[in-house]
């Protein structure tokens, strides 16, 4: 029975061990969550535009806006060649890419896929080479910056 109990005894402390490892591990998030990981308290201002390519709307692709100092800002450009991203003030370089769209049956590390190819010239994709840039300001309405690519 005195093992049995001792047994017992070692359980709960392990239990309680984890949780409090646990507890510790979802405070952590939440800080990281309320406090975020990016410039806290830098007043950020929307910027949205269109992408069009040899007069079409870019139905795929991503945008990224690179500042002078910092890493870049961007993501999706949506099915209809429009974005919308919040951006502190400042000069930025811009970078737009969109590739054909990757075969279902694809898997990555199985090589290039076939007929994978960037859908707009190289530079694009680049920010020191597009020759796009932006600059934000503090402002009450979003700025429109579209881009028309050749």
């Amino acid at each position: 029975m005195d093992d049995m109990l001792d047994t017992r005894v070692h359980f709960c402390s392990f239990r309680h061990g984890l949780s409090g490892i646990a507890s510790r591990f979802f405070v952590a998030i939440g800080l990281i969550y309320a406090f975020g990981c990016g410039q806290s308290g830098t007043p950020e201002y929307s910027v949205r535009g269109t992408v069009t390519y040899q007069g079409k709307a870019l139905k795929r692709g991503s945008i990224n806006f690179f500042p002078e100092k910092g890493g870049p800002i961007g993501g999706p450009i949506r099915e209809d060649g429009t974005f919308e991203y919040q951006l502190p003030e400042g000069k930025y370089r811009v970078a737009i890419r969109a590739n054909t769209e990757v075969a279902e049956d694809w898997k990555e590390g199985s090589g290039p896929p076939a007929n994978f190819k960037s859908l707009l010239p190289p530079a694009y994709s680049r920010p020191d080479t597009s020759g796009l840039t932006v600059t934000v300001q503090a402002q009450n309405e979003p700025k429109v910056c579209d881009f028309h690519l050749k």
